[in-house]
């Protein structure tokens, strides 16, 4: 449900999504445990810590997934990790980003040390199954909820207007095989599309998604 300001809302069971941190963050309240899915620009980690104090259980045990590290996407992981005592995820291909070894798309973020490493169809929770999808970035990553059917698409693709579009080419590592990725991933059958960039897709996720795949292959 939407608050007065527009500014969050739960998607889909107990999937919520904190809106206007520039690419979207979600949070799942798992009962006894939280998984955030991205952190949002720098300075959007106020906006994610009020968003959990007010509607979301107090816990303990934190896992903060990073899809990929552009800036836009882990501009705030520092501080919630911090203040939220959270784990770190993300694939091992996207590590040296993170720690901030090596930097994507000319911005700095504050590097920090990842707790736990992705591989390809690693699952978290047993519920959440890693999708490596190589060519936005080198590691970036989906996930697949399993339980909700739910794909959380990092940027392999964004929503406008309830339709779905690749991410502009000069925005990816490797566009073409971005393009590769977003072909190979329709197989996994989802119902429900969260992207980081527009506004999740609900039920005829893989309809739009489908759509999108008939574009490409025509292009």
């Amino acid at each position: 449900m939407s608050s007065d300001r527009g500014l969050f809302m739960k998607v889909v069971n107990d999937i919520h999504l904190v809106d206007e941190t520039n690419a979207n963050v979600y949070v799942i309240d798992l009962a006894d445990k939280l998984l955030i899915v991205d952190a949002g620009l720098p300075g959007m980690g106020d906006v994610v810590l009020r968003y959990i104090k007010d509607n979301l259980r107090r816990t303990d045990e934190v896992l903060i997934v990073v899809t990929h590290a552009h800036y836009d996407h882990v501009g705030s992981l520092k501080v919630l990790k911090e203040k939220l005592n959270a784990r770190v995820a993300c694939h091992v291909d996207e590590a040296p980003y993170v720690r901030g070894e090596k930097y994507l798309g000319g911005y700095r973020h504050e590097p920090v040390e990842p707790d736990i490493l992705l591989r390809d169809e690693d699952l978290l929770y047993d519920r959440f199954k890693v999708v490596h999808v190589p060519g936005h970035t080198p590691g970036s990553i989906c996930l697949y909820d399993i339980e909700t059917q739910a794909l959380f698409t990092g940027d392999l693709v964004y929503e406008k207007h309830g339709e779905l579009y690749e991410i502009p080419y000069q925005y990816s590592l490797d566009p073409m095989a971005n393009r590769r990725q977003i072909i190979r991933i329709a197989e996994l059958g989802f119902k429900h599309v969260l992207p980081s960039h527009g506004k999740p897709i609900l039920d005829n996720g893989l309809v739009k998604w489908r759509e999108l795949v008939e574009k490409l292959k025509a292009t």
